[in-house]
């Protein structure tokens, strides 16, 4: 901006005082192209400056956006039947103060199952999930499905890192899932489990 100032009084001066020979015109018109290339040059820094403090901030929102946790809230199906809540963290920091918001309507078809005061205390909790960590929530076990289907599970995430807090909102209709459902008998249950233990001595 100096330059194009000092470029600009400049011409001022030469223009004050009109040349009387070609050589003091040419002179004149070396200092025009001076300046207008003085204003071109100012005119690209600006533009420059200004797209780098946008490339730096995508820069920074793409890092901010990778280098974060992030929960994920899921249904999984477990040993044949028993139905569950997935809550993982799939981002790459430590998620702290997570809270569930569940509604209501939800909770109550399902108080009297398996699964319902673990859900009620979900709904009242806050607690942190570290890099790759999952946890599982019993909902109900196969002969209590028609109550998840009564109305859609709906679910209001948050959670936070050093840097902000985070929302999500996820609806899991699990009637959308009964074709999914396989159970064959409490045996089964118990075979998975002898043999696992089995498993586990060898």
């Amino acid at each position: 901006m100096e330059n194009l100032t000092e470029a600009i009084m400049k011409l001022n001066d030469t223009l004050a005082s009109p040349p009387a020979d070609w050589s003091g015109w040419v002179l004149v018109w070396i200092t025009l192209v001076y300046v207008i290339a003085t204003i071109a040059i100012c005119v690209f820094n600006f533009w420059s400056a200004k797209e780098t403090k946008k490339q730096t901030a995508e820069l920074k929102r793409q890092f901010d956006e990778t280098n974060r946790p992030n929960i994920d809230v899921t249904c999984k199906d477990v040993r044949g039947g028993l139905e569950c809540l997935k809550i993982e963290n799939t981002g790459k920091k430590l998620a702290k103060n997570i809270k569930l918001n569940i509604n209501d309507d939800f909770i109550r078809c399902i108080q009297d199952t398996l699964g319902g005061e673990s859900l009620t205390n979900l709904s009242t909790s806050s607690f942190s999930l570290g890099v790759g960590r999952e946890l599982f929530v019993v909902l109900c076990g196969p002969r209590d499905y028609e109550k998840l289907c009564a109305v859609p599970l709906i679910i209001d995430i948050s959670y936070e890192d050093d840097r902000q807090v985070y929302t999500g909102h996820t609806v899991i209709d699990f009637s959308q899932y009964k074709w999914v459902l396989i159970y064959e008998s409490p045996l089964g249950d118990i075979s998975g489990y002898v043999k696992t233990i089995s498993e586990k001595l060898k």
